[in-house]
């Protein structure tokens, strides 16, 4: 007989894998139209990709003078629009409050059935830090938002496992058991050197000193030729 309980006793790790979505959302639903016309998700990726790229594999120390002409260079190429620096600075400064809910980072509030109370996750997908020599703030992506960033396209497990799935599926019902256990074998080994991949690439880009940027685009290369492949099997099922 199918026990909820059992299956609910992992939701608290469920929760965990949620929370950095949460903040997302937050972040774009509390962008104000009047303060900021441009699409919101244009503006949180943007941001992110940016100290995501030029901060942690440029390894550049990211000010809020870079964030601004940052601001200008995307609003110029995505919507054909002109900012002031005055405007632009106004917005860029509207932007990181938001996206640090003034410092404080995103609450996920949940009942947890481990610990049978209230609990919370705290979320923040950037930050700052304050360089005492150059007496100089700087922005960085966090270890969360690291996560969230890659997870929302370059780390697609699930993308390869659907399309195994399916090709699976199709040769049970086409009586095809041979190729269908050949297909299962292949799948495992498949999932667990890219989960393998996935994890040793992840720590690198975490807290690694320099290599992490060959590697990522290595990986991400690799992704991109999984695409064309699970495309041409889809098509020949």
């Amino acid at each position: 007989m199918f026990d909820l309980m059992e299956h609910l006793q992992d939701l608290d790790t469920r929760i965990d894998n949620i929370k950095t979505y949460n903040a997302f959302f937050a972040i774009a639903n509390s962008i104000s139209k009047d303060k900021c016309p441009y699409d919101p998700y244009v503006m949180v990726f943007g941001l992110l990709t940016f100290l995501f790229y030029e901060g942690k594999l440029a390894l550049k120390k990211i000010d809020v003078s870079s964030i601004i002409d940052f601001y200008r260079k995307l609003i110029a190429e995505t919507m054909e629009a002109e900012l002031s620096f005055d405007d632009a600075r106004d917005l860029t400064y509207y932007l990181l409050e938001k996206m640090q809910n003034k410092g404080s980072g995103f609450d996920l509030r949940f009942y947890s059935l481990k610990y049978k109370s209230e609990r919370e996750k705290k979320t923040k997908l950037i930050d700052m830090k304050l360089d005492e020599k150059a007496d100089k703030i700087y922005y960085y992506i966090t270890n969360e938002g690291l996560d969230f960033y890659l997870k929302t396209k370059e780390f697609i497990d699930e993308s390869q496992v659907t399309t195994s799935l399916l090709i699976f599926r199709a040769q049970i019902r086409s009586g095809s058991f041979g190729n269908a256990l050949e297909t299962v074998r292949e799948l495992k080994i498949r999932v667990h050197r890219r989960l393998d991949q996935k994890n040793e690439l992840l720590d690198l880009l975490l807290y690694g000193q320099g290599e992490e940027s060959e590697k990522y685009r290595k990986y991400h290369n690799e992704v991109s030729l999984l695409f064309d492949e699970e495309a041409a099997l889809f098509n020949d099922v």
